[in-house]
C-alpha cells in the first residue's frame, strides 16, 4: 500500500515503470495523488490515506521529491 510515480519525458505517449514514493504499512484506503513540479525542480507530490499503524484516522500526505 503507498503512492507510487511514472514519469513521461513525451507528454504523456510513454511512461516510465511505477516508482515508490510513499509506503503506507498494512492495508489502508489511499489515493488521490496530485502533483507539481517547482521552480527548483523539485516535486510535491499530495495524497490521502486512511488509518493505519502510523495514524488513527483519515490524513492528507506530502511527499517532496526529485525525479529519479
Amino acid at each position: 500500500f503507498g503512492v507510487e510515480g511514472r514519469i513521461s519525458a513525451d507528454d504523456g505517449q510513454t511512461w516510465t515503470a511505477p516508482f515508490r514514493l510513499v509506503n503506507l504499512p498494512g492495508p489502508t484506503d489511499c489515493g488521490y495523488p496530485s502533483s507539481v513540479q517547482r521552480a527548483d525542480g523539485t516535486i510535491v507530490t499530495a495524497y490521502y490515506a486512511g488509518k493505519s499503524e502510523l495514524i488513527d484516522e483519515y490524513h492528507m500526505g506530502v511527499v517532496i521529491w526529485r525525479l529519479p
